[in-house]
């Protein structure tokens, strides 16, 4: 029998994942329960099938904007298919990755856990707009935890335990390009920001959330500059002139719509 270092047996449990998809046939849900190092009725995969919608991120406007993401990882035996895919932009996904997945994965190096993971699409774009933007999330729930019996003993059959919930959003797809749904390097590709500041942006978007407006991104970032007296002073003017900019261009060309 394996056993590791420290004697303790990893599990034999194998995962089992199901999905659940809308009328429209979009994904809706995917879970792992249990969730364990062993691949079970699943294998990983890259994505090798394309969700719906997903042509619609084709074309100059949106490049490197959009990848089809995972609901469920697959370092965690989540397959690159249809039901498991959805278009969602890589601020959403690396949001995915760093507050959610990793928790995930831990299964992969604490092989005696047996978990559960939950991702659920709570909501899709409407159609009202365009009839495209029904195959894009609007917001998305990760939720996880555990399995253990009364002795506090990781148990496929036992009591499930919630350990965390976290809550994702990302932007309209109709638009060109919504400032919270751009990363360091396509603010500065698309929105032609200096690249000091557009890591400034990134930076303050992570760690505070994303900006309600215009005003209210001009606002913090000087708050930003402000708190941070190591930032070149000509880096501050730059930014907040690059920001003056952009208050100027169309509604239709920059946004920060969730609604």
């Amino acid at each position: 029998m394996i056993k590791f270092d420290d004697g303790v047996e990893p599990t034999t449990e194998k995962t089992n994942v199901i999905s659940k998809q809308d009328s429209k046939g979009r994904a809706s849900m995917v879970e792992a329960a249990p969730l364990t190092w062993i691949a079970g009725n699943t294998k990983g995969s890259g994505p090798y099938q394309d969700p719906l919608g997903w042509s619609y991120t084709e074309g100059t406007i949106r490049e490197n904007i959009y990848i089809r993401g995972h609901l469920l990882n697959d370092n965690i035996h989540g397959p690159g298919v249809k039901w498991n895919l959805v278009p969602i932009t890589r601020v959403m996904n690396s949001g995915m990755e760093k507050d959610a997945e990793r928790e995930g994965k831990q299964v992969l190096e604490k092989k005696n856990s047996i978990m559960w993971y939950k991702t659920t699409v709570d909501s899709y774009y409407s159609a009202e707009k365009d009839d495209r933007e029904q195959y894009f999330p609007q917001k998305i729930t990760v939720t996880w935890g555990e399995y253990k019996n009364n002795e506090g003993q990781y148990d496929a059959k036992g009591t499930r335990i919630q350990q965390g919930e976290v809550e994702f959003t990302q932007g309209r797809p109709a638009i060109p390009y919504n400032i919270n749904d751009l990363g360091e390097k396509l603010l500065v590709e698309k929105l032609k920001l200096n690249a000091n500041f557009a890591k400034a942006v990134a930076k303050e978007r992570n760690d505070y959330g994303p900006f309600g407006s215009m005003a209210e991104l001009k606002a913090r970032m000087k708050e930003y500059y402000s708190l941070n007296r190591s930032s070149k002073d000509a880096e501050r003017v730059e930014g907040i002139a690059s920001v003056d900019r952009m208050i100027k261009m169309t509604p239709e060309f920059i946004t920060f719509e969730f609604k």
